[in-house]
């Protein structure tokens, strides 16, 4: 809380990168700062490379609704993006529900893998 009250402050922006939170199956994973965040100070960055596959080479930002337009720029004029036909079935991958099934069949292989 006190690095979300600094950036308020500062007007600075924090960087969150989410790099295993979609597998944390320990106990229960920490609000993320994005969703913490009163003043809208949190970029949060993630990847379907430890998720999915690390070959996809797809990733995500989630941003305030007033920053999606000026990110979606700078986004597309810097990256090569990835092929609209691999956006579109990852896409449709998550909206049918089998991204989150993929992610509770994974945390019960982690989990079971540890404890035998």
């Amino acid at each position: 809380m006190a690095l979300l009250e600094a950036a308020d402050q500062a007007n600075a922006w924090i960087i969150e990168d989410d790099y295993d939170g979609e597998l944390f199956y320990n106990k229960e994973p920490l609000p993320t700062l994005f969703s913490l965040s009163q003043q809208q100070r949190v970029i949060h960055v993630g990847t379907f490379s430890k998720t999915i596959f690390p070959a996809l080479r797809l990733g995500y930002f989630v941003v305030p609704e007033h920053l999606v337009e000026s990110v979606d720029k700078v986004i597309n004029s810097f990256l090569p993006a990835v092929p609209l036909p691999v956006q579109a079935a990852v896409a449709e991958f998550i909206e049918n529900g089998h991204f989150a099934t993929h992610i509770r069949r994974s945390k019960n292989s982690m989990k079971n893998a540890i404890t035998h």
